[in-house]
């Protein structure tokens, strides 16, 4: 077997890969060698993938809009916990990914509604320690990003996997260093601020004493030096509990500061990152306080309006601010589409609304507005970028020509190298993992940005005497997915099964809901498909005649919906390969 060293260039698999076979190899040499190293060294048969496409069909995006109009969310997808800043005319967006690698997003835009992908501030294998956390729950979250002095730095909480930290860079497209630990520091979502040549650093820990009941918590601040960010001072608290305390707010957390004229502003969230979710403010003439509230705080929030139609936007808070070269404020949060009252499968998304100042305080919504699915674009030159995000109902086919897009994450960093692509054909070496285990499984997976969508894919597998099962997967966590894959029976024959896993209680690997043997041999193409619409999954197969036929239809797609194990990231659609 010949190998091949590559090292990628695109933004999404920004380091060195080692890829087995060469480059040149077509399907059936790779199903040759392949059958030949299984029978000499028991290596699994590798799963063949041709092609993938995705279209999104939520019915909000039907209503249609004008040229002067945007689509909220601006950043589809499971793209949560935003933070922004403007230097000059370009602005730029940070985002949490939590187990997903690369990590830590960097989104540039000009004119806050097309962005493009620059970097990912978590690119390389070894700058942080996910690989035993829980993808879903933890790992990184809840950044801000800020430029002084010439320097990006980007703050961000590894949970479970070392605490807080802070990347700098000379470019928003990197190199990106190593973590800085803040060994010193507590709590998460760290904020930097800087004002002439200092710098403070915010977030939120527990209160003196501890918590006074549950979610109990406080924004702390302190002096660090601008450059090496080591502690100047000692913490101290500025917002205990919340904006109405008599109502013992919970999760207090994400603090931002602006200084507007006379005023430092602090804005927070509060209410937890659920139905209750909100974003209040506060503002002193002292950075260090004491902070007063405003008086008719929340500033953004959908709690307490009815669920009266589907894909209703709602969750909102986690906001940052920014002002425009124009004067101009606006405001990116993040928020769910949800297709029940509680809910959906994009995951939380980043959305963006203007900022009105009433009575001397900045103001996102009123409490009894609902959010809109669109809104009038900011003053600002339209900005068209290669690989700019897309929004609305749209399509998306990969034919595996190239390496794998911005678009392709994985489920923590990659040890070793099981994928290849190139010629039309994306072929993955199962690792050994089970997609359950709570390790890296071998799934090449992208957000799913939709309520209503279709995946297709075309696999084969490169032997007939596989135990490898190869298919479309629907991927909340190692708790919660769907499986539609192929796999060869002991007589050859091709056989789809169709898998569940609904919780830690499930089965491990998944229960089988569905198994049809095809009665087909070889390495011919199935064509695996799966429709969602909102609360119901359904899968087809397209083999032989060409026909598609259905395996099983209105299913309930509830179990990857993130609020029903309060995951923190949406659910994933991928193309996974795994050793029976």
């Amino acid at each position: 077997m010949s190998f091949l060293i590559k090292c990628c260039a695109g933004a999404a698999l920004a380091f060195c890969s080692l890829v087995v076979a060469n480059c040149s190899d077509t399907k059936s040499e790779i199903a040759a060698k392949t059958s030949s190293d299984a029978e000499d060294s028991n290596v699994e048969t590798a799963a063949i993938f041709e092609r993938f496409e995705y279209e999104g069909r939520d019915p909000e995006y039907l209503i249609g809009k004008s040229e002067n109009e945007y689509w909220n969310p601006i950043l589809p997808g499971s793209y949560p916990d935003p933070t922004i800043m403007r230097v000059e005319d370009d602005y730029y967006l940070a985002l949490s990914s939590f187990g997903y690698f690369p990590g830590l997003p960097v989104f540039h835009s000009k004119d806050l509604v097309n962005w493009s992908l620059v970097s990912n501030a978590i690119d390389r294998p070894g700058m942080l320690d996910i690989d035993s956390v829980s993808f879903s729950r933890r790992g990184v979250w809840g950044p801000t990003i800020e430029y002084h002095n010439g320097r990006y730095s980007i703050a961000s909480a590894c949970s479970d996997c070392g605490g807080n930290f802070i990347v700098t860079a000379d470019r928003p497209e990197g190199p990106w260093s190593d973590p800085i630990w803040l060994t010193d520091v507590g709590g998460f979502d760290p904020m930097l601020y800087f004002e002439g040549d200092k710098g403070w650093l915010l977030y939120h820990a527990d209160p003196p004493g501890g918590p006074q009941y549950k979610a109990h918590g406080a924004i702390w601040i302190q002096e660090i030096d601008p450059v090496s960010f080591d502690r100047l001072s000692e913490p101290h608290m500025i917002v205990d509990r919340g904006s109405n305390v008599e109502e013992e707010p919970i999760y207090v957390e994400g603090p931002h500061i602006y200084k507007v004229d006379d005023y430092y502003f602090l804005s927070i969230a509060e209410g937890g990152t659920g139905l209750q979710h909100r974003q209040v403010v506060f503002r002193s003439k002292d950075l260090l306080g004491p902070y007063e509230p405003y008086e008719n705080n929340p500033i953004l929030s959908q709690a307490g309006l009815p669920f009266d139609q589907p894909n209703r936007i709602t969750t909102t808070g986690h906001a940052d601010l920014v002002e425009t070269q124009n004067g101009d404020w606006w405001a990116v949060f993040l928020g769910t589409r949800n297709y029940t009252e509680k809910d959906y499968s994009a995951g939380r998304e980043t959305y963006l609304m203007p900022v009105s100042w009433e009575t001397g305080w900045p103001v996102i919504m009123s409490n009894d507005q609902r959010m809109p699915h669109k809104m009038p674009k900011p003053d600002l030159p339209e900005f068209v970028a290669d690989g700019a995000l897309l929004r609305g109902n749209f399509e998306i086919k990969d034919e595996f020509d190239t390496e794998l897009g911005d678009d392709w994450v994985f489920i923590r960093a990659p040890e070793t190298t099981w994928w290849e692509t190139g010629e039309g054909e994306l072929i993955i070496h199962p690792n050994g993992e089970r997609l359950d285990n709570g390790r890296q499984p071998s799934i090449v997976s992208r957000r799913i940005q939709h309520n209503f969508f279709t995946a297709k894919t075309e696999v084969s597998l490169s032997a007939s005497n596989s135990e490898t099962e190869a298919g479309l997967v629907i991927y909340k966590s190692n708790l919660a997915y769907f499986t539609l894959g192929l796999v060869n029976n002991e007589l050859g024959q091709a056989v789809l099964r169709l898998r569940e896993r609904a919780g830690k209680d499930d089965v491990v690997g998944g229960r089988v809901l569905v198994e049809k043997v095809l009665g087909k041999t070889g390495d011919d193409n199935v064509e695996l498909s799966i429709e969602m619409d909102g609360a119901i999954i359904s899968f087809f197969y397209t083999y032989g005649d060409g026909v598609p036929q259905p395996l099983l239809v209105n299913g309930d797609a509830s179990i990857v919906s993130p609020i029903r194990s309060w995951d923190f990231i949406g659910a994933m659609i991928g193309l996974y390969a795994a050793a029976e």
